[in-house]
């Protein structure tokens, strides 16, 4: 499945893989001039819909095979920035992030529905990482959770230890490619600060948002805001990204989509992707692969012998 989110050779067609592959929503298309079929999606909604589950199964997208199609789409903001998201959340959770505050080691994924997640304040010993299974979640991509283990200082009482209240970091993080033109998620998600922090009145909660992006802009950190390059979230993705564009703005290179990856999923296709006048419904004029040509000459055949049977009844030797 992930060949068919990020759009690279897949191993033959659909139909080989019946309860695999869900053929309302992906389907694949035989490149000739790649010899292989090349697995797509009808739709950005499906396509983030098996991301989010097949990131419950615990599916790494932060590999070096996803993004190796990145080349080939980094044109357009709406893909780009799904495979660019799903890499980052896949590295944090392996990885962690090297900001201080204990997160800089894996995380527990917890993949919450509804508005809010029910924060897990038992678990101490490692940071948590919630994502949304609700597509184009408001302000936020994930929130990372850590309390750590509270010690008991010498000279101090452990009654005096229990009053103080413990500790517990939280970073909600934003993934964008355009911070510029994304809208403002960290408004948003500090305008419902206190639903999000309902539950941890026992908990010193200290905030602060994390904008993930190619190119921060020059601006200070705050302790409620920072933004942090993608380079320091994973070296392998940000110079997968940063090929990428240059491959795009060398002399021939395909220009820039207007649309924004915050329109969630939703790319424009053109009429050889729609398939428009082409009678192919959503493959356009790709070529058929060499599998889909060979059940269509065994159609043509049959309804070839069907057509001769038609014709010779209706009078003795079937003529007229």
């Amino acid at each position: 499945m992930k060949g068919y989110l990020s759009r690279q050779p897949v191993p033959g067609i659909s139909k080989s893989f019946p309860k695999l592959v869900d053929h309302r929503y992906f389907y694949q298309d035989y490149k000739k001039e790649l010899g292989a079929y090349v697995g797509n999606y009808t739709c950005g909604l499906a396509r983030n819909a098996v991301a989010t589950e097949l990131r419950v199964q615990g599916v790494n997208f932060a590999d070096i095979d996803f993004l190796s199609s990145l080349p080939d789409y980094i044109h357009n903001p709406s893909i780009t920035g799904f495979m660019i998201e799903q890499a980052v959340l896949s590295s944090i959770k392996s990885h962690g992030l090297d900001i201080g505050a204990g997160i800089n080691h894996p995380m527990k994924l917890v993949m919450f529905e509804g508005n809010f997640p029910r924060f897990e304040t038992k678990v101490r010993k490692q940071p948590v990482l919630y994502c949304p299974q609700q597509f184009n979640f408001r302000g936020i991509d994930g929130i990372i959770v850590h309390i750590p283990p509270q010690g008991n200082p010498k000279g101090k009482r452990k009654r005096d230890t229990e009053e103080k209240k413990q500790k517990l970091f939280m970073f909600p993080l934003q993934i964008t490619l355009s911070p510029k033109r994304h809208s403002d998620s960290y408004k948003t998600f500090f305008s419902q600060y206190d639903k999000w922090t309902e539950d941890l009145t026992k908990f010193d909660v200290e905030p602060q948002f994390i904008w993930i992006t190619p190119n921060p802009p020059s601006v200070e950190h705050d302790n409620r805001k920072r933004y942090l390059p993608l380079s320091d979230v994973n070296q392998d993705i940000w110079d997968r990204y940063l090929s990428a564009k240059q491959r795009q703005e060398a002399p021939g290179g395909s220009e820039e989509s207007e649309m924004s990856e915050e329109s969630g999923g939703k790319e424009r296709l053109t009429n050889n992707e729609a398939g428009v006048g082409k009678g192919r419904g959503i493959r356009g004029n790709t070529q058929a692969g060499p599998d889909e040509q060979s059940n269509a000459k065994e159609t043509k055949k049959v309804e070839g012998r069907k057509g001769r049977r038609k014709m010779g009844t209706g009078t003795r030797g079937g003529r007229a």
